[in-house]
């Protein structure tokens, strides 16, 4: 999946051997995670271990699971809405709502390609 695909506000891991970044920029290798913010013209707004990065919008990412910690229980969020989808932490990335949603565009769009 591209970065430009992702939901803002995410958390990814880097695919991609040579990620193109900025000249200066901090360095990113595959398998690093970082924290998503958003695209911000031909790159991205991205944290790694709370320091700024930047990768072009075009890297190929891997979406994860949202997992926040409530008094030790924990919950996993839905990756666009950031509701809760279950307490616990479990690899689901979207909540029921979302995934339909994102099912239906992904529908349209193969319609609109015909």
């Amino acid at each position: 999946m591209k970065l430009y695909e992702i939901p803002r506000n995410t958390r990814i891991k880097i695919l991609d051997e040579n990620s193109f970044i900025p000249p200066g920029a901090l360095l990113i290798e595959k398998g690093d995670i970082l924290a998503f913010s958003h695209i911000d013209g031909m790159y991205s707004v991205c944290y790694k271990n709370n320091i700024l990065c930047h990768l072009m919008a075009s890297t190929n990412v891997e979406l994860l699971p949202m997992h926040k910690f409530n008094n030790g229980i924990g919950a996993t969020l839905c990756n666009k809405c950031h509701a809760i989808i279950s307490t616990g932490f479990t690899n689901s990335l979207f909540c029921s709502k979302c995934f339909n949603e994102l099912l239906l565009i992904n529908e349209n769009k193969k319609k609109s390609k015909l």
